[in-house]
């Protein structure tokens, strides 16, 4: 019992203790605290005063990033000065220190000076945020613009610094440093730089990466930079071997590098092990008849195939959907179960996409949406609807379809001419659908050695692609003012208010009411340097009275649009002061005010050597001569295979001297001009008539099933 009383005594005095300690322990921590807050009161007492400055140029930030449509640019531009403003005349040198955003908002500033086209701008910009600190997303974003500028080997370096010092993914930087490629070339001589330097680059990564690859898992972001090299080399390169070879070596670069691109559809695709190693998986092709549109027998049986067609731009107002939906909604829906795959990065919220997607076939047709971040779940879902046939309708234009592209995800694939060149890719795009006086190497079905496709070249007698957009509204206009003698009285209300503000556009930039007008709208790539020489011999040899308009076809806000101003100064650099100035620059125009300026051309410019598609469809349906010299592959013979179908060749030139002949001849010779005008309006009914139409889809449905035939048999 005594030990008990002891032992109790004891344990209540160490429980005092302990409460004790932890009495004395929590007031400790409160006075440090409280001495910590002290120390923060006084350091902040020590900042200046004036780094609410700071907070000011962050709500001015957010301010000018709420504000993203192009047309705020004057209420952007305001927000960005008013905070460079407090910079410059509010903040000490000291004082700037402690405000790091600083740097973000000069690096912004000069993103939003290189979205609508303020060349000197962006580089004052970009160069006062390096100053501060050399950020890596600030070196990789100047570098992009550089590219964009032709300073290529300028571009490289602060690629090389952005990738050495501030990135831990280097890969990623590598492929964009390697993919380098003016968006305009300031001459030839550049671009043929700019073509061996991507030689020596994609030379060194080959060395690199075929040993160790870099990526374990498909990168979206790192895709991405693939994608503008393809589409730009059939802009840039006049020669078609060199990009055959150049986009086979980067296919194989891209297999190498992403080992998702080893993707196996199971149902479908059959692995060959070369060499007895995993190091590179060959992609079973299937062995189908060259001859595939001629010596087939048909079959008495019926089978519905079932055919996927991937897309990214499967919305109404789009020009290739212009082309390629009149074939897809017109397949006859008892012989074809027909599948729209989107393969783009990003899902589409356009109300045109809503517009095909409300005249699909709801029993038959099915509509996917992939997207690039989930790149194996979108093969995944296309393997296994476990379609008979798919084909590829643009495969170098967007990363999604051009990654699909590696996959077996069918037995028969192929691609067309919405994109106008070869994939590269050997293994799994079997077949290339071309037409025609479009493969001027080719004879027959047969293929040649230096066609410059690792496809099978396959050409249909008529055009593969019918364009029918707005065919009834251009008729009409066409026929009110296809007459020389133009009725006033015609004219609807849209139509007068389309000619009141062209004419105004038009006196903006110079042009008199009575000028002979020379048009060319296209896209800023296909203005290769070689057309500059070409409009100079024009000038030229035409009087003073001929001004010839430029609509540089590229809206505002595209990560591009800084490349026109340097485009513009290299054509009036080369054309000199005396001719520059009977040259005219607009920017997209409304769709009527673009009929109208069409219309009252003398003539319409193709370009070279990528030729006009779209445009010279139209342009012909409206009896306007288009004058084109056909190129030595088919990015330059869409209107060269136009006037053949219509079996008129007066406006198609033999050299750049007949096509200066031409233009002229149109310009100072109203008989011939009336008369090509006639021939034009009579003759371009047959390039969208229905019996036309008939012809090409009776033609994809034989192709399409006897290719069927031959993998099934």
């Amino acid at each position: 019992m005594h030990s008990w009383k002891k032992k109790k005594k004891k344990y209540i005095s160490t429980l005092f203790i302990k409460i004790f300690l932890i009495i004395i322990i929590h007031i400790s921590i409160i006075a440090s605290s409280s001495s910590s807050s002290s120390s923060l009161e006084v350091h902040e007492n020590q900042r200046p005063n004036n780094l609410r400055g700071c907070s000011k140029l962050w709500d001015y930030y957010h301010q000018a990033s709420s504000l993203s449509d192009h047309l705020a640019y004057t209420e952007r531009n305001e927000i960005f000065l008013k905070a460079i403003n407090i910079i410059k005349t509010e903040m000490k040198d000291d004082e700037k220190k402690y405000c790091k955003f600083i740097h973000r908002l000069y690096h912004n500033y000069a993103n939003f000076h290189a979205s609508v086209g303020n060349v000197n701008e962006t580089f004052f910009y970009f160069n006062a945020a390096l100053s501060i600190e050399r950020e890596g997303i600030t070196l990789v974003q100047y570098a992009v613009f550089l590219s964009l500028q032709d300073q290529i080997f300028k571009a490289y370096d602060f690629f090389k610094e952005a990738s050495e010092n501030h990135f831990q993914n280097q890969k990623d930087i590598e492929i964009r440093a390697a993919t380098l490629l003016p968006v305009v070339s300031s001459s030839r001589k550049s671009l043929n730089n700019a073509l061996v330097f991507l030689d020596k680059r994609l030379t060194t990564l080959e060395h690199t990466w075929y040993k160790n690859p870099p990526f374990n898992q498909i990168d979206p972001q790192s895709m991405l930079r693939w994608s503008p090299t393809i589409y730009r080399l059939h802009y840039l390169s006049k020669n078609m071997t060199l990009n055959l070879n150049f986009l086979k070596r980067k296919a194989k670069l891209n297999y190498w590098m992403t080992n998702s691109l080893k993707y196996v559809s199971k149902h479908l695709l059959k692995v060959q092990d070369s060499n007895n190693n995993d190091d590179y998986h060959r992609l079973h092709t299937y062995p189908l008849h060259k001859e595939i549109t001629t010596k087939m027998k048909s079959s008495k049986k019926t089978v519905k195939i079932k055919i996927g067609f991937v897309s990214s731009h499967f919305c109404k107002s789009h020009s290739l959907f212009m082309h390629i939906g009149q074939i897809i909604q017109n397949l006859p829906r008892s012989l074809f179960h027909v599948h729209y795959i989107r393969g783009t990065a990003i899902a589409c919220q356009n109300e045109d996409e809503y517009i095909v997607k409300a005249n699909l076939d709801e029993d038959t047709d099915v509509y996917i949406n992939g997207r690039l971040e989930n790149l194996n779940e979108t093969r995944s879902i296309v393997s296994n609807l476990k379609l008979d046939i798919l084909v590829n309708v643009e495969i170098g234009m967007e990363p999604m379809p051009y990654f699909l592209g590696f996959a077996r995800l069918a037995p028969v694939q192929m691609s067309s001419w919405c994109f106008v060149a070869t994939s590269g890719i050997e293994d799994t795009i079997d077949y290339f659908i071309s037409a025609e006086h479009l493969e001027p190497n080719i004879k027959g079905s047969s293929i040649q050695i230096d066609t410059g496709y690792t496809e099978q070249v396959v050409q249909f007698h008529h055009s593969p692609w019918i364009l029918r957009r707005d065919r009834e509204r251009l008729s009409q206009y066409a026929c009110k003012k296809g007459n020389p003698i133009r009725n006033k009285d015609d004219v609807d209300e849209l139509s007068t208010i389309a000619i009141r503000n062209l004419n105004r556009k038009l006196d903006e930039v110079g042009i008199p009411f009575e000028a002979s007008i020379i048009t060319c709208a296209q896209i800023h790539n296909k203005f290769h340097p070689d057309f500059d020489h070409l409009l100079l011999s024009i000038l030229k040899k035409n009087p003073n009275s001929v001004y010839v308009v430029i609509i540089l076809a590229l809206s505002m806000g595209s990560n591009e649009y800084n490349a026109i101003p340097f485009l513009k100064n290299r054509i009036r650099t080369y054309l000199g002061p005396t001719f520059s100035s009977r040259v005219k620059f607009l920017p997209r125009i409304d769709r009527l005010e673009y009929l109208e300026l069409t219309f009252r051309s003398k003539v319409i410019l193709d370009t070279l050597p990528w030729s006009a598609f779209t445009t010279a469809h139209e342009t012909i349906q409206l009896g306007v001569p288009l004058v084109t010299l056909p190129g030595p592959d088919i990015r330059g013979r869409f209107p060269y295979r136009l006037y053949k179908q219509m079996n008129f060749l007066d406006l198609v030139a033999k050299n750049v001297e007949d096509y200066v002949n031409i233009v002229t001849r149109l310009c100072n010779d109203p008989v011939y001009f009336k008369w090509v005008r006639m021939q034009l309006l009579h003759k371009g009914k047959l390039l969208s008539s229905d019996i036309s139409m008939k012809q090409t889809l009776e033609e994809w449905v034989q192709f399409f099933q006897r290719a069927y035939r031959l993998v099934n048999s």
